[in-house]
């Protein structure tokens, strides 16, 4: 199987991919859940307290409790699904992160074929363009490996992709990360596009 079939037919299964990240995501999900709860709850006392009178209650009889324990057995509900939904939306953009972070390794490795494909519905998709983009401007610049001529032109370089990364949703230590990792791929650019080639060596 091809490089690029392989990263085509990639498939995540696990949703908590970064637990960091995507329980951060939740947690400001839940923040505002529990800042609806609060005010849901501050508006049932009231009602309970100033407008349904014990007497009320007494003759609502199992009706009001069961009014009550509906309601928070409602709330319970709506937690537990914000949670889900948090998990599975930031699953987008954390599954995208962990890509990028493994093709960034296989790239410092010597895998220069490498590129990277998201799923329909992942964030992060103009930094995927970028990156495979970019990917294709070294390799055609490097001869590692040989590059169609359709894809020489036009190609973004580094910089590109360094900006896509900085105006994206991912966290900003992971944005240090990959900056470096970038960074250090332009060194070697520079290097390679410096050192002498075979014919001046010969040439001397």
């Amino acid at each position: 199987m091809t490089p690029m079939a392989d990263s085509r037919s990639y498939k995540r299964r696990i949703y908590l991919i970064n637990r960091e990240f995507q329980f951060a995501y939740v947690g400001k999900i839940l923040m505002l859940e529990f800042a609806a709860v609060a005010v849901t709850a501050l508006l049932m006392s009231y009602l309970f307290l100033f407008v349904f009178n014990d007497a009320a209650m007494v003759s609502a009889g199992p009706w009001g409790r069961g009014i009550l324990w509906s309601t928070l057995g409602l709330i319970v509900v709506l937690v537990a699904i914000l949670i889900w939904l948090g998990i599975r939306v930031s699953h987008r953009i954390a599954g995208p992160m962990f890509r990028f972070e493994k093709s960034f390794n296989d790239i410092t490795a010597g895998n220069t074929a490498l590129r990277v494909y998201l799923r329909e519905k992942d964030e992060m998709k103009p930094v995927a363009v970028a990156f495979n983009q970019m990917m294709d401007s070294l390799v055609s610049r490097l001869g590692d490996v040989p590059v169609a001529p359709a894809v020489k032109t036009p190609l973004t370089d580094l910089g590109e992709l360094l900006r896509a990364i900085a105006s994206s949703e991912m966290p900003a230590s992971d944005k240090d990360k990959y900056r470096k990792i970038l960074e250090g791929l332009r060194e070697r650019l520079a290097s390679k596009k410096n050192a002498p080639s075979d014919d001046d060596a010969t040439g001397s």
